[in-house]
């Protein structure tokens, strides 16, 4: 016959506890904006670029020089900007291309 207490997990915790390790992780939308832009411009001009943020109805894109920004501007703002819709990210109106000194 067993004498001591045996402590037992209630069946709530160790469901909860399940579920939180399932759960998919909330995505990063800078994450999931720079990879659009990535798809939308290519292996070239991403790397002249970085997605610094968003805020409210813009995403901000660093770049590195002007003609850059110039051509980003001209070829692939709309098309850019078409992607962050199909991808239901309507909310996303506009893009600010800022040049950096590097």
């Amino acid at each position: 016959m067993r004498t001591g207490r045996r402590d037992f997990m209630p069946i709530k915790g160790i469901v909860n506890g399940i579920i939180r390790r399932l759960r998919p992780r909330a995505e990063d939308p800078t994450a999931r904006v720079a990879e659009l832009w990535a798809r939308t411009v290519g292996e070239n001009f991403y790397a002249l670029t970085r997605v610094r943020g968003m805020s409210e109805d813009t995403v901000r894109i660093d770049v590195a020089g002007t003609a850059a920004r110039a051509e980003l501007e001209s070829f692939y703002r709309d098309p850019f900007l078409k992607a962050l819709r199909d991808a239901g990210l309507q909310h996303l109106k506009r893009v600010y291309f800022h040049v950096t000194d590097a």
